[in-house]
């Protein structure tokens, strides 16, 4: 009991982030061709999500054609390759449309889909079993032997500051003045015991 080999945790890999993962959301597509694709065909695809790349090839050729550098006519826009997503809305309070991806493998509706760096194909979070970065490292000196003691006593003081400055504000004598006060003698009394 208690051996090297004992407990879950010899075999434990943390989960990937979506931090790590490429993503495509629905705030890269413009309103416009969101509304025009929706009455369309209700489909978006992977390629259209990169119109920057697109402008920059755009702004190139133009570039070339002022300095006579090429005679290349404008190239086609990209042609609809890749995944397919389906799109859906809902209406907003104050009018207008909130658009939505439809998550290729769970059908749920989500705002990002993600695909992770090993490879497959993009689905929502739940789909990937995803993590935050801020989820995997929001308790990391919680039950530390060296830190985790410090952090306790300076929440601790922290509060009892809090505690202090309301007393500064409040009336000296009253009710709530006491009241303050018995709570800034039970945290400091806290603080000094190490409880």
């Amino acid at each position: 009991m208690g051996g090297y080999y004992s407990g879950r945790w010899f075999g434990y890999t943390r989960k990937t982030t979506a931090e790590e993962c490429h993503k495509i959301s629905i705030a890269d597509f413009n309103k416009g061709f969101l509304n025009r694709r929706y009455h369309e065909s209700g489909v978006v695809y992977e390629s259209e999500t990169d119109g920057a790349k697109y402008a920059r090839v755009l702004a190139k050729c133009a570039v070339d054609r002022l300095l006579n550098r090429s005679g290349d006519d404008i190239p086609d826009r990209p042609k609809q390759t890749g995944q397919q997503f389906r799109l859906t809305r809902t209406a907003c309070n104050y009018g207008g449309w909130r658009y939505w991806l439809i998550c290729p493998r769970c059908f749920r509706r989500c705002g990002k889909v993600y695909k992770p760096g090993y490879g497959g194909s993009y689905a929502c979070r739940k789909c990937h079993d995803l993590s935050y970065i801020s989820a995997q490292e929001a308790h990391k000196c919680d039950r530390s032997k060296t830190i985790g003691p410090l952090v306790w006593k300076l929440d601790r003081l922290t509060r009892a500051e809090m505690v202090q400055r309301k007393m500064f504000k409040a009336r000296i004598g009253s009710k709530n003045w006491w009241r303050l006060n018995r709570r800034y003698e039970r945290i400091m009394c806290g603080v000094r015991l190490g409880t």
